[in-house]
Formats: structure tokens, C-alpha cells, sequence
């Protein structure tokens, strides 16, 4: 049926017409067709709504998802990384400095000795060297990137400690957490995640 339609259509505009004949038979043709009504269109745009209502809120809780998928996997990470010092050296990352000081009650000495004993080549009193030495600094680096890994909810930062308190700030105040003589690591977040679990307990 359509295609007699254009045939018959075809036929007309194929005549030799004067142009005012032509033009009355176009705009009988674009008068024919049909369209979509106004509330076929307001019905579509109703579904779309509906679908964006639902969907937007489950992509919110993916990405929360994923910062919580991340924070487990960098904390594993450098778990690991701190427990191969420990078996390779006797003692945590940052009980001593760089130099091979101890550094008992001074835990900004402790924070430093741990990310660079942990990012660089170490012999085996915690002195750190940027050059692999294989005579004279055969351990490490034990994390691959030459950083440490980031709390996706604060940063990279350490705050360490020693004798085991490890009381988390009233606000996020760094990434981690660790206890140089315990070698407990946690994550620096107070709340809990979306299943429940305070960060803490990662």
C-alpha cells in the first residue's frame, strides 16, 4: 500500500506541472504523513524519567563501592609490604630513621623512615638509599611505585605511633595509621562504610 502511494506520488511529480501545482502537491504530502502526537511524546519523556530516577541512585552507590573496594586492596598492599620489611629486617618500617637511628618518642622521624624504607633500597639497620646496591642496600623497595598507596577518603599521609595506641582523630587527619612497634595499620577514617564496618576495622 505505501509503496502504490509513492508511485503515485512519483507519477504526479514526474508530469510536466506548473510550479504552484507542484508545490500544492508537496504540501498535501507533508500534510499525509503523520507523526508523533504530544502525548506520545509526553509518555516517552515520563519513562525516561522513571529510568534516570532509578538508575542515578545506583551509580552513587557503585563509586562508594569502589573508593571502599580501593581503600581494601591499598591497605592490603602495604599490610603486605610492611610484613616483608619485618621478616627481611626483625624490626617495622620506621622503628628506625633513615640514618638506622632508633626512634623512640619521635614519631615524625618514625612517619619518614616508614615511607622511605618502604619506597626505596634498605640495608639492614633502615638506612635508605635512592640507588639499587645489591653489596650495600640489598632489600627493597617493597612498594613498586616509589609511593605509598592512598586512603581513597584522605590521602597518603602516615601518622605513626608507638606502644599500640592507635586512637583515630576526631577528624580524618592523615591516611593511615601505624603502631612501629606493633606494626598495626589502619586506616585513618572515622564512620563506617555502606555495609556497616567502621573504616577502622578494614
Amino acid at each position: 500500500m505505501e509503496n502504490v502511494k509513492m508511485n503515485q506520488w512519483k507519477i504526479l511529480l514526474d508530469k510536466p506541472l506548473y510550479p504552484y501545482q507542484r508545490r500544492r502537491i508537496m504540501k498535501r504530502r507533508i500534510l499525509n504523513e503523520q507523526g508523533f502526537t504530544l502525548v506520545e511524546l509526553l509518555i516517552v519523556v515520563i519513562i525516561l524519567g522513571i529510568l534516570a530516577a532509578v538508575a542515578i541512585p545506583q551509580f552513587g552507590d557503585s563509586s562508594e563501592q569502589a573508593r571502599e573496594e580501593t581503600l581494601s586492596t591499598n591497605i592490603s598492599t602495604l599490610r603486605g609490604a610492611v610484613e616483608l620489611y619485618k621478616a627481611e629486617h626483625g624490626v617495622y618500617p620506621g622503628r628506625n630513621d633513615t640514618a638506622g637511628a632508633a626512634t623512640t618518642g619521635n614519631m615524625a622521624a618514625a612517619a619518614a623512615g616508614f615511607t622511605a624504607q618502604l619506597t626505596l633500597y634498605t640495608d639492614m639497620a633502615g638506612n635508605t638509599s635512592n640507588v639499587k646496591d645489591t653489596v650495600n642496600f640489598p632489600f627493597g623497595p617493597y612498594l613498586k611505585k616509589g609511593a605509598v598507596p592512598d586512603n581513597p577518603y584522605v590521602d597518603d599521609t602516615i601518622i605513626c605511633v608507638e606502644g599500640g595506641n592507635l586512637v583515630l582523630a576526631a577528624a580524618d587527619a592523615a591516611g593511615w595509621r601505624f603502631d612501629v612497634e606493633s606494626g598495626r595499620l589502619i586506616a585513618d577514617n572515622t564512620g563506617n562504610d555502606t555495609s556497616g564496618l567502621p573504616y577502622e576495622d578494614y
